[in-house]
């Protein structure tokens, strides 16, 4: 079969099915073929900074985003570390509302999966699911070419959007290289439910010894838990009962309530990744455009990847959108847009593993950070996480300002 679209989207996901529903409801033909008939709980990123709210807004997905089963706003921020004790911690909340942020969004991603690829096809793109990995043909009139039920498929578009995630097979196929630094962490995640003694709308993160851990509330006491440990002992959560001792590593006296995470079930698979940062120098060849995960993603750390993911969508949307021209050279602005914007968040990722390293020197380095940010909060590279990569004026990620973080 052989079919003419004006967009074809490799992959359904965040990325795929976000960028599909605004091209589709601008009224051009989209195609979208993804391989998943049903999404599953892969470990990806659940928590929606404050500027990924905004990008989301603009794209016009907020509110299936708040449709969501267990989808939770999140205005409070709590630092519980073994250095503080729980009212010192309480002492130093962070108030998105009063920061005027408005708040964080913790949503499962398969279900948020589900509901953006549903929006996609109510708003009159094609959506084909079950698909073979699509073959791309780049050029002046690219193809995608792949198999559905036992046929092969051929579509010839004006442009294809590579929205295939990490292990983007269009990515390989155009031999553009995906760069990476090297991991000092792995960090694991699993979604648990039966959360009772945890105010829904406050996270928190820390560091308690040899654990980094992360609580991301969603409602109805379901939570996404994380938690990173130095990248040497690689198999820490492996084997046999590996869900409740992860769940066990949650049992710290950092918190008012020791027992309120730990005491949970498991509602999902508990997986870990090294944890780096990886990026393009290329976004663009004629007639495909990497977007999400296939063009590189910031290090899930500080949990940018759904708020990167919406602002590549509407970047590239706006291309599409106002101009006829779809050439390589038409996504120049958003290549060197991207990159920069993922540098930044490079400085912020490493800036994290100075503030959350384990043992005695760390303890005492993240109590010094602590004063500093403090004093000026806007110094600390996790703002970066709240408030996005272009708020911060272009010094904030300078050496000097780096320099400064590591004298601390």
């Amino acid at each position: 079969m052989h079919e003419t679209f004006d967009v074809v989207i490799v992959g359904g996901g965040l990325a795929g099915s976000s960028t599909a529903s605004a091209l589709a409801q601008a009224g051009l033909e989209v195609l979208v073929v993804e391989r998943e008939t049903e999404f599953r709980d892969r470990v990806r990123g659940e928590w929606l900074a404050p500027w990924g709210i905004l990008e989301a807004e603009a794209l016009g997905i907020r509110g299936i985003i708040d449709s969501v089963a267990h989808a939770n706003l999140i205005t409070r921020h709590v630092g519980y570390d073994e250095t503080l004790t729980p009212d010192e911690a309480e002492a130093g909340v962070v108030d998105f509302v009063a920061l005027g942020m408005g708040g964080c969004l913790g949503v499962g991603h398969p279900q948020l999966q589900e509901a953006l690829l549903t929006h996609a096809a109510e708003q009159g793109a094609t959506v084909r699911r079950g698909t073979s990995p699509a073959r791309v043909t780049p050029g002046n009139t690219p193809t995608v070419t792949y198999s559905l039920d036992g046929a092969e498929h051929t579509a010839t578009c004006r442009l294809v959007v590579a929205a295939d995630g990490r292990e983007s097979g269009i990515r390989k196929s155009l031999g553009i290289e995906l760069h990476s630094t090297e991991p000092h962490v792995i960090m694991a995640g699993m979604l648990v439910d039966g959360i009772h003694d945890w105010p829904s709308e406050q996270q928190a993160i820390g560091v308690d010894d040899d654990f980094h851990y992360l609580v991301f509330p969603q409602s109805d006491g379901r939570a996404r838990l994380y938690g990173a440990w130095d990248a040497v002992d690689k198999h820490r959560y492996s084997g046999d009962g590996r869900e409740q001792r992860f769940l066990e590593s949650f049992r710290l006296q950092c918190f008012p309530v020791p027992d309120a995470i730990a005491d949970a079930s498991p509602a999902g698979p508990l997986a870990g990744y090294p944890m780096t940062d990886t990026w393009t120098d290329q976004v663009a060849v004629d007639g495909v455009v990497l977007i999400g995960d296939s063009a590189g993603w910031s290090d899930p750390i500080i949990g940018q990847g759904m708020s990167v993911t919406f602002r590549d969508a509407n970047l590239i949307t706006d291309v599409i959108t106002t101009t006829d021209d779809w050439s390589m050279p038409a996504f120049a602005t958003y290549g060197d847009e991207r990159r920069e914007r993922m540098r930044r968040l490079r400085y912020a990722s490493a800036g994290s593993y100075l503030i959350n390293a384990f043992g005695p020197d760390a303890r005492a380095k993240r109590i010094r950070l602590r004063e500093k940010f403090a004093v000026d909060p806007m110094s600390s590279p996790v703002v970066t996480s709240l408030v996005g990569a272009w708020v911060l004026p272009e010094a904030a990620y300078s050496d000097d300002a780096w320099n400064a973080l590591v004298a601390v």
